[in-house]
This record gives structure tokens, sequence and C-alpha cells, in this order.
């Protein structure tokens, strides 16, 4: 009784216990670790946020001492493009205050690139949960970059966050929102970038917008080496990935805080990897790619799990009603919500496509390559399983 216990709510133990009544001195670190990081806490038409806020509220039901242990950058693991913590917390903190919450914490790293300014909003915001988020940007930019600059600067960072609220899917982990960060998208938003550049700036104001031009074009590399994987131009897609590690070791020289210099496989350093590896199997050095899959396909959901037992992998289905989906694109990113909450499809799919093999690959070893099946896949060829 004279001492606190603390439990952490986490991953698989996010929902609070039934039937179970929590001592007084125990507190509890909730740690939302797959909510969504694209969309505010009152989003209606986010499903995932809600059901954060309702844990939330069945937590502080068993014991007033809960604190929230987030994430900051939200998107785990990736390759350290912009997100929108500051926009989304300026509303999270109001609803954690409301809700009575004693505190919180996050963990992250050395991501500047991702979080920007969203810790020193954080801060402001932490202290007083009403404050002028506008205001505090306007400041802050005018301030760090310059009158002239500055706007523009803003601009950039607020195209990030109104592309990626816009989205109807939801999801912490920024391979997801490849269809959201486009080369279109970054050549658009480049403008604002070209005209911070041209104003006028103080020499410490032109070092910093510097910093920034790398975090841009670090971004316009990832929708570039998006869009020549989604093209299996393996070998333009492992020099736009070093391309991203460049402008990471530049912005780890100038200042350390910026970024922490880790590598890890599902960083842009192991995709550069994982690029020159299919780029040799493709080319002719280690392999040669035979044909590749469309990027349209027949697609048809299969909610009841039919396909197996209707055989729809018979060359003589008839699939003339099957839809068309992109073969590079997640289902979320393709389908509009299944009702007004957000929720997406899950469950199994089917697709159908052609593919001619030239008669000299007969009795050759073939490898079906297929970078999108993160979990399972079951595959027919003419019928055959």
């Amino acid at each position: 009784p004279g001492k606190w216990v603390s439990t952490m709510a986490y991953a698989g133990r996010e929902m609070p216990p039934q039937g179970v009544t929590l001592p007084p001195n125990v507190k509890v670190n909730y740690a939302p670790i797959s909510s969504c990081v694209l969309h505010a806490g009152d989003d209606p038409s986010c499903w995932r946020r809600n059901e954060t806020i309702a844990i939330l509220r069945q937590w502080l039901k068993l014991t007033p001492h809960v604190d929230m242990y987030d994430y900051n950058p939200g998107f785990l693991l990736g390759s350290f493009v912009p997100e929108r913590d500051v926009a989304n917390f300026a509303i999270n903190a109001k609803i954690y205050k409301q809700l009575g919450m004693k505190g919180l914490r996050s963990e992250g790293r050395k991501a500047f690139m991702q979080t920007w300014i969203s810790y020193y909003v954080r801060g402001k915001l932490m202290w007083d949960v009403d404050a002028d988020v506008a205001a505090i940007k306007r400041d802050f930019y005018t301030t760090f970059f310059g009158a002239e600059a500055g706007p523009h600067v803003q601009a950039w960072w607020d195209a990030c966050e109104a592309a990626l609220g816009a989205t109807t899917m939801h999801c912490h982990e920024d391979w997801l929102v490849n269809h959201i960060y486009t080369v279109p998208f970054t050549t658009r938003i480049r403008a604002h970038v070209e005209a911070a550049r041209k104003s006028a700036m103080t020499p410490k104001q032109r070092g910093r917008f510097d910093a920034f031009a790398l975090i841009a074009d670090h971004l316009e590399a990832f929708a570039a080496m998006e869009e020549a994987e989604m093209n299996l131009d393996y070998a333009e897609a492992a020099r736009q990935a070093l391309r991203c590690e460049a402008d990471k070791l530049k912005l780890i020289q100038t200042y350390s805080f910026f970024m922490g210099d880790v590598k890890r496989p599902d960083f842009t350093n192991g995709r550069a990897i994982l690029y020159t590896n299919l780029a040799a199997r493709t080319s002719g050095s280690a392999g040669t790619r035979v044909a590749a899959v469309p990027l349209a396909a027949k697609f048809r959901r299969d909610r009841f799990n039919e396909g197996v037992i209707g055989e729809w992998y018979l060359p003589s289905h008839d699939d003339q009603a099957w839809e068309t989906k992109n073969t590079f694109y997640t289902w979320d990113a393709q389908d509009p919500p299944e009702d007004d909450k957000g929720h997406d499809y899950d469950g199994y799919g089917w697709y159908r496509f052609t593919v001619d093999v030239p008669r000299q690959q007969v009795g050759k070893p073939l490898k079906l390559y297929l970078g999108g099946g993160i979990n399972e896949g079951w595959v027919w060829i003419n019928g055959q399983y």
C-alpha cells in the first residue's frame, strides 16, 4: 500500500480488463501503438482514433492514475517522411485534459525530418491546451526563417499535414502513405521551397533554410523511389533510396540533433540494398526479368471465403464482373471505407492476370516475386496450385 505500481497497457494488452478492480496505488501507462497517426482524436471517420479514446475512458473508470505513453514520431518505422503531429496534438491535448489523464510521455528518436516542430508545439500545449497553435507557428516560422521565407516554409509543411489528414485510410507506418507522397505531389509543393529560397534571410536563417531544403529533397527522393519501384525500375529505386540516405547524412553533419545515425532494414538504407539485389536479379547480372505482373489486374473480394471451393482460379472462370485493382498500392489506399467510421476491408481478395512467358524459358526455373504479399498468398498458374 505504501508503494506505487505501474503497468503498461501496450500492443496486445491495450484493452482494459473486465471484472477486475485495480488497487488505488496502481498506475497505468496507456501506449496506443497501433492507433492512427493521420487523424486526430475526435475525427468521427477514424475508427482507430475513436477506439483509442474509448479505451482510455475505460481505463479511467478503473483508476484515475492513467497517463499516455505515445510515440513521436508516430510512423514507428520507415523512411523519415513528414508527419502531422502538430495538427493532431492541438486537438488531442484538449481531449486528454478533458478525460482527466495525469500526463503524457513520448517514446521517440532523433527524427527531425518527421517530427519537425512537433515537440516545440507539444511543450506549449502541455502548459496550456488552449494555446493558439496558429500563432505559435507564425511566430516560429517568421523568427526561424525570416518574415519573407517563413510563410513559404510553413506552406510546405502545412501542405504535407493537409494531404495526410485528407486520406480516408488509417495507419501508423509511412510505407502506407506512398499514394499520398507521390511525385506529382512533391513536385507541386516544391514551389514553396523555391519561393523561400529566393526570399531575404539572414545568414543564420539561410543556414536553417538549407537544412529544411534537405528535408524537402528527401521527400522528393522518397516519392521518386516509390514510383521507380512501382514501375519495376529497381536500379532507379536504389539510386533514389541512396539519395534519401545522402540527405540524412548531410543533416546529421549539419547538426546531429536533426537525425540519428541509425541503420535498419526498413529504413531507406535497407531498401537500397533490397532494390540493388532486385536490380541484379532482373537486369541480367544475377537473373533476368521474364515478365512483369501487370500494374492493373482483375480483382474480386472474397467476403465469405468461397473462392477456393468455387474454383475461381480456373482459366475458364467468368471474371467479367470483377473490378480492376492496382497491384502496387494497398487496398486501403484505393478503396472507399466500408462505413462512415472509416473501417477498411479485412478479408480475402483475388487477383487474376495474364503473363506471357517466352518460349525460350521452357525447362528453366522461374521465380515469382510479389513484393506486396506481406503475410500470405496462394498462387495458381493456369489453374494449378
